[in-house]
């Protein structure tokens, strides 16, 4: 789902994790968490930096399966757990830091499942929302693939 609010585009995801609310909110909030599980299927963490509070900043730098290292941080605008999370992204290329957008979460208990929605933007293309779907379609199954590891996802 994408759509045009404040002058850009937005996309939005939606996942239902079978896992605790507060446990998913804590995946996306603990730095030792969030370094397991964070990127698409397939990368890694290969450094990171988590200051998980209003106005700290987070980094991280994955590694792709080539060994390709890209780079993206922010800063955190919103923690109210454990039903939102608000944080700004920006990616680096060359060192440079591109545009500054928002990811927001917001997470909704369901029977001892969470209901997850996630917003990105604004972006400045449909290109640019197409591409980051499938991104965080992929970062959103390895956090399935720890939740499921970790048991907490039966």
């Amino acid at each position: 789902m994408a759509g045009e609010e404040g002058g850009g585009r937005w996309l939005e995801v939606r996942r239902h994790l079978r896992a605790p609310w507060q446990f998913v909110f804590s995946q996306w909030t603990e730095p030792h968490e969030l370094a397991a599980w964070f990127g698409p299927v397939g990368f890694k963490v290969a450094a990171h930096r988590i200051e998980a509070f209003e106005g700290g900043s987070w980094w991280m730098v994955l590694r792709t399966p080539t060994g390709r290292e890209l780079t993206v941080g922010g800063r955190f605008l919103l923690i109210d757990p454990p039903e939102r999370l608000r944080f700004t992204w920006v990616p680096e290329t060359e060192g440079q830091p591109g545009a500054e957008t928002e990811v927001e979460l917001t997470l909704a208990p369901d029977q001892g499942t969470t209901r997850l929605r996630l917003r990105h933007g604004p972006l400045e293309s449909q290109a640019q929302v197409d591409s980051y779907r499938k991104t965080w379609r992929s970062i959103l199954d390895n956090l399935v693939l720890k939740l499921t590891e970790e048991g907490a996802n039966n």
